[in-house]
């Protein structure tokens, strides 16, 4: 069995390889040649241990993560997480991953591959709402993925921002950063707006006219009591979602439904762009609201893999 920490996923992995990896997991999605249970959610208070399982072809998986917002005030990461890989044909464990580091990377990929086909060409101005792990893949895939040359960021703890930058800079040095007085002035100044937070109440202005022809990524909300988008986005709107289950364990969609503001059948499939079934509408505000899911982590796993065993990375034990 290989494990692999952060330093040996991250030697592993190009943002072009996770994108694409991501990218497969889509279009498996669509054509419904995978096994993939609705992920387990326990609840402890504001806690939550969730459990995600997935059979794919080549490879089964299963991916044990923990989120805990209160550690922000302990200066601990939010996220903590394991990932499982298995061969599908013997079921023998070959792979023990760090799957925060994985989430933090197989996440970022989702929305650089969301802005890829989603963002109209003329949108160069990326602002982000939150200056967490999340955020800070997000920004380093989606700069990556298309032509970002102003990126805005705001977070309601200011000291967290300096360092959040000088890490981003080392990264993307061209890319020009702004730090944002406010979740009005970010919005205002950008065209794509990215949410990436563990607020359960909404972290932009709920001001219709601030989202028009913007496209908005929110990662977020995973419980439906959490909302990071206003009521104002779902006005003349196009939505779309990485898997069915989001309408039932997000926030962003299953209170908008039940309050009325948009219609099931509104929301589609990101894979349904993927498979050229469905296009943008580039005069609609866009929402793309991710919830995650196994089959993402079962192709970037794999992927990963792969690119150690080629480059002799991890350390191998046996049981």
């Amino acid at each position: 069995m290989l494990i692999l920490n952060k330093s040996s996923i991250e030697q592993a992995i190009q943002p072009k390889g996770m994108i694409e990896a991501v990218k497969q997991a889509l279009i498996m999605y669509e054509s419904g040649n995978f096994l993939m249970p609705d992920r387990m959610h326990i609840n402890v208070d504001k806690n939550t241990l969730l459990l995600m399982p997935a059979f794919a072809q080549k490879y089964l998986g299963t991916k044990l993560v923990s989120v805990f917002p209160d550690n922000i005030k302990r200066n601990e990461p939010v996220i903590y997480g394991t990932m499982i890989l298995n061969d599908a044909e013997t079921g023998k464990t070959i792979a023990l991953m760090d799957g925060s580091a994985l989430t933090a990377h197989r996440t970022g990929a989702v929305g650089g591959l969301a802005a890829k086909i989603l963002a109209n060409p003329n949108m160069n101005k990326l602002g982000i709402v939150g200056a967490g792990v999340q955020s800070f893949h997000q920004a380093l895939y989606i700069c990556q993925s298309i032509n970002i040359y102003e990126l805005h960021i705001y977070d309601i703890f200011p000291e967290k921002v300096n360092d959040w930058m000088i890490q981003l800079k080392s990264k993307l040095p061209k890319i020009k950063i702004i730090v944002s007085g406010s979740s009005e002035e970010l919005v205002g100044n950008s065209d794509i707006i990215v949410t990436a937070t563990t607020s359960n109440e909404p972290v932009i202005p709920d001001k219709q006219n601030l989202y028009n022809n913007k496209l908005i990524l929110a990662f977020g909300s995973y419980k439906p009591n959490m909302k990071e988008m206003p009521d104002a986005v779902y006005k003349n709107v196009q939505i779309f979602t990485d898997t069915e289950f989001a309408i039932v364990e997000s926030g962003d969609l299953a209170q908008p439904l039940k309050n009325g503001l948009i219609r099931e059948n509104q929301i589609q499939l990101l894979s349904k762009v993927l498979t050229n079934k469905v296009k943008p509408d580039h005069n609609k505000t866009i929402i793309f609201k991710s919830v995650g899911m196994a089959l993402f982590d079962i192709t970037v796993s794999s992927y990963i893999y792969n690119e150690a065993i080629n480059e002799k990375l991890g350390i191998t034990v046996g049981f």
